[in-house]
């Protein structure tokens, strides 16, 4: 039996960036970055933050092409009623950001994850 590698060509995100470890590691960096990012740590208060991370776990490890499977509200439901603006949603981007830059993620993935995320905002702002 032979082992074959996936070619960096051939695999996806997910692969790349480093699996199931690497994206519990950038949704751990994001979070702890919003909770202490002036422009929308309220948004958080009283809310069940490791139900949040689940979530957002499974919702960027699909989003980046891995195996998982995410159950949780659809985007609109989730977001509903919290009146989030443009600048909310570009908040959240740069916490994700900065938690890609500390773990080292090449510029190019981190380009390609944040484009498959981008594909939210609508949804998440109701605009």
């Amino acid at each position: 039996m032979s082992v074959t590698s996936v070619s960096p060509s051939r695999a996806t995100l997910y692969e790349r960036i480093g699996g199931l470890p690497a994206v519990k590691a950038a949704v751990h960096e994001m979070v702890t970055n919003a909770m202490a990012d002036g422009r929308i740590k309220a948004f958080f208060a009283g809310v069940d933050m490791e139900r949040v991370d689940r979530n957002l776990v499974a919702f960027v490890c699909k989003a980046a092409g891995g195996p998982c499977r995410y159950d949780g509200k659809s985007m609109p439901k989730a977001h509903e009623g919290l009146n989030l603006q443009p600048e909310h949603f570009t908040a959240l981007v740069e916490d994700l950001k900065t938690g890609l830059d500390k773990l080292k993620v090449p510029a190019a993935e981190q380009r390609e994850l944040l484009a498959a995320l981008a594909a939210t905002r609508t949804d998440i702002l109701g605009k």
